[in-house]
């Protein structure tokens, strides 16, 4: 999430009194979350498709996307995950992250 494009409400000229939070506030609340990270160990599709399936499987996370050359593996959410939960998931599939 960019929250640099977060902002407070602020007063809304045309009707005084009244505060309304800009389009764009409303917009990056909405936005996913992503982050990625490193898995070592991958050597092929069942390795990717193991990390994959494992990381789905968490709460909120609404894509997965492996690049098998590098183990880049970049996860998109709902929400906000924690390192343990995204460790827990990539261990659980019988590989680490790298440190």
């Amino acid at each position: 999430m960019d929250i640099t494009r977060l902002s407070y409400p602020h007063t809304d000229l045309n009707n005084p009194g009244r505060t309304s939070a800009p389009q764009e506030a409303q917009m990056a609340v909405q936005a996913p979350f992503r982050i990625t990270v490193t898995v070592t160990g991958m050597s092929c599709d069942h390795c990717v498709g193991a990390v994959t399936e494992e990381l789905r499987a968490l709460s909120g996370v609404r894509s997965v996307d492996v690049t098998l050359g590098t183990g880049a593996v970049t996860i998109t959410s709902d929400r906000e995950l924690n390192g343990a939960e995204i460790t827990g998931a990539v261990a659980e599939a019988g590989y680490a992250l790298a440190d």
